[in-house]
């Protein structure tokens, strides 16, 4: 994704991912609040 942008584009892309990503930094890793469905099927 970066190798399209030029010098600028490429500097406010990982400003803007920093400023994303800092907030949702702990100790155990990057923690996103999110959920997820996990479904399983037998076929009678």
């Amino acid at each position: 994704m970066l190798a399209d942008l030029d010098d600028t584009g490429r500097k406010r892309a990982l400003a803007d991912l920093h400023t994303t990503l800092r907030p949702h930094g702990t100790p155990d890793g990057m923690l996103f609040p999110s959920a997820t469905w996990l479904i399983t099927a037998t076929r009678p």
